[in-house]
């Protein structure tokens, strides 16, 4: 892939990850690069069933998962909180074992979750 020239406004959370370094560009593309690694060998998706990734999905749709402190519970939150939208009957799921996973997740998990639901919604918008 060829790189691409672009400029960015560095924020302090975006400082605060980078620290200080003689190549910026550099060094974001090391944090970005582990980063994905974290998020791949999570294999968060093998976790659930096609319909609990669904039923997952559909009850995060619209939700902002920022700052990353809020994401600890926020899936099984929503999760939880869609059982009287019929969410469980919808995707024909177990509430109960759905449920029990999410709570099993590791952070590293939940946000590799959270990274999977917001892909899929972004590739739903952009068709």
């Amino acid at each position: 892939m060829r790189a691409k020239r672009t400029s960015i406004y560095i924020n302090a959370p975006i400082m605060a990850a980078l620290g200080h370094s003689d190549s910026l560009s550099g060094r974001l593309g090391d944090v970005c690069d582990r980063y994905a690694e974290i998020i791949r060998r999570t294999r968060v998706e093998q976790k659930f069933s096609e319909a609990e990734m669904n039923a997952l999905r559909d009850c995060c749709n619209g939700t902002i998962f920022a700052p990353a402190q809020l994401i600890a519970g926020a899936v099984l939150a929503n999760f939880e909180d869609s059982a009287v939208d019929g969410l469980y009957d919808k995707w024909g799921i177990d509430g109960l074992e759905t449920a029990r996973k999410l709570n099993a997740l590791t952070f590293a998990e939940q946000v590799a979750l959270v990274e999977n639901i917001e892909k899929f919604w972004a590739e739903v918008r952009n068709g």
